[in-house]
């Protein structure tokens, strides 16, 4: 077999920064995850102190996604244009202040404004993650990489939501420090990315390929529409617009539906947080395990365990609700990143287009991102109760399952394939 610039790459040794890279990168998500999930559980809090309806509270929560969705696809070509060290640190920079100009925001429109702001950053870090794991890690270390860095965002998550009402609101005072508390932390992330990222490695990228995978010379990453055709790339593209929907929808009203069954703000969001928690082992071992060619499979059992899991929710206080918090934490938060492992090992795709192609994923995402939680509002508002929004919810997870199956997939992935 001739030898390809893949598996050239993959015979040369590999740069021992990557696995300081990854831990860059993974910090730099947490505080991503930390400040996304800040407003989850002081909800109460905002509403009555800034009278808010829950229209208007589900319109904040969605607010960054919609922001979101008009950058991603640019900040993913910009972060294959400039490098992952400066985009990547704009992003830490602008999460964090949108984490601090919460803590000054006077009424609904100013804290929709100070929300919006994370969608500014937000993209550049979450696009910058995988495009980071395609350029400094190859083969099956992949695996590895992409589910340690996927579990950053659960551990901010975590970390907001058994944080907030518990430890820092009594510190600082007020739900205004809370914000500003998690804002100022994120700077000093952010601090540190620029003292120690790097780019990658020269020639880490390889040359592109078309998008029937077949290598090409001219150097030019694909265009959007190219990218889009490709059937790998449009059904995940429909999966992804469906889990972020019903993530988010859940990542942002689970304390408050759980103080709608008389757990106080404390205790909602600590079993809010051990819900998240749930979903660790998960993120860590699915995507290593998940083998090529049957990762649909995986994507669909997700979907089916996550669907179990909001449905059982819905229906009150008690043994189901346990049992329907246990089912959708445990594999939820695997969805994205066994789905972005597929692109990234994905023959037309490769870490040249890898930017690109999570713009245009988290782009679609993120328009479910922002449906979520104004859905799981308006219903409430309708309904006087969650009820109706859960089970909508349920049903949308279900409704993606055919889709999965129609991914195409290599069987193996291209740098693996190239190794032998």
């Amino acid at each position: 077999m001739a030898v390809t610039a893949t598996s050239a790459r993959e015979a040369e040794p590999r740069h021992s920064y990557r696995w300081a890279m990854l831990v860059l990168v993974w910090a730099s998500y947490v505080s991503f995850g930390v400040v996304n999930n800040s407003t989850a559980p002081l909800v109460s809090a905002v509403m009555r102190d800034l009278d808010l309806s829950f229209t208007q509270m589900g319109t904040i929560l969605g607010a960054w996604p919609v922001v979101y969705i008009g950058v991603a696809y640019l900040a993913g070509a910009f972060i294959d244009r400039v490098g992952l060290r400066v985009s990547v640190g704009i992003g830490v920079l602008l999460v964090a202040l949108s984490g601090i100009l919460r803590g000054f925001a006077t009424g609904f429109e100013t804290m929709l404004a100070c929300v919006a702001v994370f969608g500014l950053g937000g993209p550049l870090i979450s696009i910058g993650a995988p495009k980071a794991i395609s350029v400094w890690f190859a083969g099956r270390e992949r695996g590895t990489a992409v589910g340690f860095y996927s579990t950053a965002p659960t551990v901010g998550a975590i970390t907001a939501l058994a944080t907030a009402n518990s430890l820092v609101l009594p510190l600082v005072g007020s739900w205004r420090g809370v914000f500003v508390f998690y804002g100022v932390a994120t700077v000093a992330v952010a601090a540190v990315w620029w003292l120690a990222a790097r780019d990658a490695p020269p020639g880490a990228q390889g040359p592109p390929a078309d998008p029937h995978g077949r290598a090409r010379n001219d150097g030019a990453p694909l265009s959007m529409m190219a990218l889009v055709r490709m059937r790998t790339v449009w059904t995940i593209l429909i999966v992804v617009f469906g889990g972020f929907l019903v993530g988010h929808a859940i990542n942002a009203w689970l304390p408050r539906v759980l103080q709608s069954y008389g757990m106080t703000a404390v205790d909602a969001g600590l079993w809010a947080a051990v819900t998240t928690a749930l979903g660790l082992p998960g993120v860590l071992l699915v995507p290593r395990w998940s083998p090529p060619g049957q990762r649909r499979y995986v994507v669909a059992l997700i979907l089916a365990m996550g669907g179990a899991g909001t449905l059982a929710m819905s229906m009150g206080a008690g043994p189901l609700l346990v049992a329907g918090l246990a089912l959708y934490g445990l594999l939820r938060a695997s969805l994205l990143p066994v789905l972005i492992l597929t692109l990234m090992d994905s023959p037309a795709v490769g870490a040249r287009n890898m930017g690109a192609v999570a713009g245009l994923a988290f782009t679609t995402g993120e328009v479910g991102g922002f449906l979520g939680p104004f859905l799981m509002g308006s219903l409430l508002d309708l309904t006087g109760a969650f009820l109706s929004g859960l089970v909508v919810l349920s049903i949308i997870s279900f409704m993606m399952i055919p889709v999965t199956l129609l991914v195409a997939e290599p069987r193996r992935s291209r740098d693996e394939a190239a190794a032998t």
